[in-house]
C-alpha cells in the first residue's frame, strides 16, 4: 500500500527573511515613485485648469481636504508636478521622489534643452543635482540656488497660525515663496533679543536647576520652593505672550474681513436681480 510522505519545509533563515524584506521595501518604493508621479502630474493639471468647482469644490483647500492628504504633502506633489509639467505621467513616475524634488530648482530657460527624465533615471541624486547647478550657471543673469524641503515639527494648535502668518508676510512684502517669507524673518529676528526665546530658554533653566537639587539637595527644599516659584511666574508670562498674540492675529484678520464683507453685502443690495460679475464670467481658466 502507497504511503504519501509530507515533507515539512524547514523554516526560513534570518538571511532568507531580510532578502524577502528588501524585495517587499524595493517592490513598494518602486509603486510609491510611480504613484506619486501620477500623483503630482495630475494634481498640477488639475490646479493649472482651475477645475475644483466643476467637481463640487469652492476652492483647492476644500478639494485636497477631501483627499484625506496633509496640506504640507499634497503642495508639495503640486509644486513637482509643475517643475515637471513638460514631462508624461510615465515620465515622472520613472523618476524617484527625491530625484523628482530636484527639478524645482530647474531654471525654466534650459528645462526643455536637456534630457531631464532620462538623466533622472539613470544618474545618482548627486550627479544630476550638479547637473542642474551647472547648467542653471549657465543662464545670464541672477543664478537661482537650488531649493530643498525643510521638515519642521511643531505644536499641532500653532502650525495653521506659523503658515497663515508666513502667508501674510510674503503677501505684505511681495516675497516668492513662504519659503522665502521664513528665511527673511528668521534672519530679521538673528542678531536681535527676542522675549519671548528669553523666557523660554530661563523656564528650561529653571527646570533643570529645581529638578537638579532636588535629586542631589533633599535638604534644600527652600531653594527648590523659590525656583519652581520663578519657574511658574514665567509660565505664566510665556502663556499671557503666546495668547496676546493669537488674540492680535485673530483681531487683525476679523479688521481685514469686515470691509471685505460689508462691501459685499453693499454689492448684492445694489445688483440685487442682476447676476454678478463672477457668475457672468465665471469658466475655465
Amino acid at each position: 500500500m502507497a504511503t504519501n510522505l509530507h515533507v515539512l519545509a524547514p523554516p526560513p533563515s534570518v538571511a532568507q527573511e531580510a532578502v524577502l524584506c528588501d524585495l517587499r521595501i524595493r517592490s513598494a518604493i518602486k509603486a510609491y515613485h510611480r504613484s506619486f508621479g501620477s500623483l503630482a502630474h495630475w494634481s498640477w493639471k488639475l490646479k493649472a485648469m482651475d477645475g475644483y468647482e466643476v467637481l463640487g469644490y469652492p476652492n483647492e483647500h476644500e478639494y485636497f481636504v477631501s483627499l484625506g492628504v496633509s496640506r504640507s504633502w499634497y503642495y508639495h506633489a503640486v509644486a513637482i508636478g509643475q517643475a515637471c509639467s513638460h514631462l508624461t505621467e510615465q515620465e515622472l513616475g520613472d523618476i524617484p521622489v527625491g530625484t523628482a524634488e530636484l527639478m524645482l530648482s530647474v531654471r525654466p530657460e534650459i528645462k526643455t534643452l536637456y534630457p531631464w527624465a532620462e538623466e533622472a533615471k539613470t544618474l545618482t541624486y548627486t550627479q544630476f543635482a550638479r547637473n542642474i547647478e551647472e547648467r542653471n550657471a549657465t543662464i545670464p543673469g541672477e543664478s537661482k540656488e537650488r531649493m530643498a524641503v525643510l521638515s519642521i515639527r511643531v505644536p499641532a494648535t500653532a502650525k495653521e497660525a506659523i503658515l497663515g502668518n508666513l502667508e501674510a508676510f510674503k503677501e505684505r512684502n511681495e516675497l516668492a515663496s513662504p519659503g522665502q517669507a521664513l528665511e527673511f524673518v528668521v534672519a530679521d529676528r538673528f542678531d536681535r533679543r527676542n522675549v519671548l526665546a528669553c523666557i523660554e530658554s530661563a523656564r528650561k533653566t529653571f527646570g533643570w536647576c529645581a529638578d537638579y537639587i532636588k535629586r542631589n539637595f533633599e535638604s534644600e527644599a527652600k531653594l527648590t520652593e523659590n525656583l519652581q516659584a520663578a519657574r511658574a511666574k514665567l509660565e505664566e508670562a510665556y502663556m499671557e505672550i503666546i495668547a496676546a498674540n493669537r488674540e492680535d492675529r485673530d483681531d487683525a484678520i476679523r479688521e481685514t474681513q469686515a470691509p471685505a464683507a460689508a462691501g459685499q453685502a453693499e454689492g448684492d443690495q445694489d445688483d440685487a436681480g442682476w447676476p454678478s460679475g463672477d457668475e457672468a464670467e465665471r469658466g475655465w481658466v
